[in-house]
Parts: structure tokens; sequence; C-alpha cells
């Protein structure tokens, strides 16, 4: 993991009031990057456009 400050930025939902933008950032990158992994691991990652 890398030590990165992270920065934090709040946005504000009507349904969920202020969220962690940093924290909502950070969860959502740890996902994908497991994802990838087990996508690796079954060998059939492709490059894809997003």
């Amino acid at each position: 993991m890398s030590k990165n400050p992270v920065k934090t930025a709040y946005v504000y939902d009507e349904k969920y009031g202020w969220i962690n933008v940093s924290l909502f950032i950070t969860t959502a990158k740890a996902k994908l990057e497991n994802i990838e992994k087990q996508l690796k691991l079954n060998g059939c990652l492709k490059p894809v456009k997003v």
C-alpha cells in the first residue's frame, strides 16, 4: 500500500448527508484491485476501454 496522504473531501448527498469522498475512493479502488487480481488468476483479464 502506498503511504500517500489522503485528501479529505466531502460531498453532500440528500439521502446520506455528508460523505467522505476519499474514503469512498479508497474502498472502490481496493475493490477494483481485488477484482483485477481475481481476473488475472482466472486468466480472463483483457484490456477494457472505459
